[in-house]
């Protein structure tokens, strides 16, 4: 889920200093540029570089493409990855869109997996729908699966995401093949108390929409000239690649495209019921939570797991919110259902980077 920044506060928000971070005024003073990178991220280094020299190939593959709802409305969509590999349905964030898909791209193309990335409805190039929800997601996927021949598919759902994810799994037990929760935000029952930021934003969408989506908007205009302050919402931008910190923004701006209404209802949502039994998940589901989670503490996903009728938490030791999803895309995109369920079985897990994945 989303933090807001410099223009939800008054004054500079300092980080965490235990974790080294810097505060958004020491970017907006243009102190430290975003391509500046600690010792942590330099093992990013020659990565980097291929990711960026392929993100043009990336965005042309990308190109939106629309359905339409049995209703008319319109639904956007990009696919990533390999464009005959296994589908795998990505549910952004809040706010997000498909752009977050670029953050799949290289993986999926080396693990021959095609990332389909929807714009939920207020999002990116997808109409609003006033009240849509959780339980309302089975009509705007359908159109798009079927468009694209797709009978069975992976989930993938990224923080604000989750609800999403799981409630199609619940509706749709046979065409969703499994589930992998990434960063997710859980179901309020299961919260002691949410992150002071987001009590703040969800205040603010409920009894002064019209004000956030005023700081939402002005927090577009500065994705495009301060990417770094994006990307601090959701971990400290001198330990990701530069093309990261771009993307992220690039997704954000994207999201508020064309409006603000999907960001506020979906912000007005939470701490409200989830219109999902989570005992009828029948898929198998792997929660990936980073234990310096602020966004979403990982105590709640630990919650989450016992719910969950087929789960297993799986805990990425020192990543933050996004840090999360960059440490276990690669295995999140590994194989197919079968594999997927037996690696789950596994107490531990190799990864790419310095931070290590266990199983809770």
């Amino acid at each position: 889920m989303y933090r807001m920044g410099s223009l939800g506060r008054i004054g500079h928000r300092e980080r965490d200093s235990a974790h080294g971070r810097r505060s958004l005024g020491h970017y907006l003073n243009g102190r430290t540029s975003p391509g500046t990178r600690s010792p942590r991220s330099r093992r990013y280094g020659a990565a980097m570089a291929v990711e960026t020299t392929r993100q043009k190939s990336s965005d042309e593959r990308a190109a939106t493409r629309t359905v339409q709802t049995p209703e008319g409305r319109t639904v956007a969509y990009a696919t990533f990855g390999s464009a005959s590999g296994a589908p795998l349905l990505a549910f952004h964030g809040t706010p997000g869109s498909r752009l977050f898909g670029r953050l799949l791209d290289t993986q999926a193309r080396e693990q021959d997996v095609r990332v389909v990335a929807i714009d939920r409805p207020g999002f990116g190039r997808t109409e609003s729908v006033p009240g849509f929800g959780p339980a309302d997601v089975p009509d705007l996927v359908d159109p798009v699966l079927d468009s694209l021949g797709c009978s069975r598919v992976g989930v993938l759902g990224f923080s604000g995401g989750a609800p999403y994810a799981l409630a199609l799994a619940a509706a749709r037990p046979d065409t969703v093949r499994s589930v992998d929760v990434v960063s997710g935000a859980v179901a309020p029952s299961l919260v002691e108390e949410p992150p002071r930021q987001m009590r703040l934003l969800s205040g603010m969408a409920r009894r002064t929409p019209r004000v956030l989506g005023w700081l939402l908007r002005g927090q577009s205009w500065l994705a495009r000239r301060r990417p770094a302050i994006i990307a601090s919402q959701y971990t400290d931008p001198e330990d990701v690649r530069e093309s990261v910190v771009e993307t992220v923004a690039a997704e954000f701006r994207e999201a508020m495209a064309e409006t603000r209404a999907g960001t506020i209802r979906e912000l007005q949502a939470v701490g409200t019921t989830w219109p999902v039994d989570l005992e009828t998940v029948e898929p198998s589901v792997r929660l990936w939570h980073g234990d310096r989670d602020e966004n979403v503490p990982i105590e709640g996903a630990r919650r989450l797991e016992t719910r969950l009728p087929n789960a297993t938490l799986l805990t990425v030791e020192g990543a933050d919110h996004l840090q999360t999803l960059l440490e276990c895309r690669e295995e999140v995109l590994e194989g197919d259902g079968d594999q997927r369920e037996s690696s789950s079985e596994s107490t531990s897990y190799a990864s790419s980077s310095t931070s290590t994945v266990s199983s809770s």
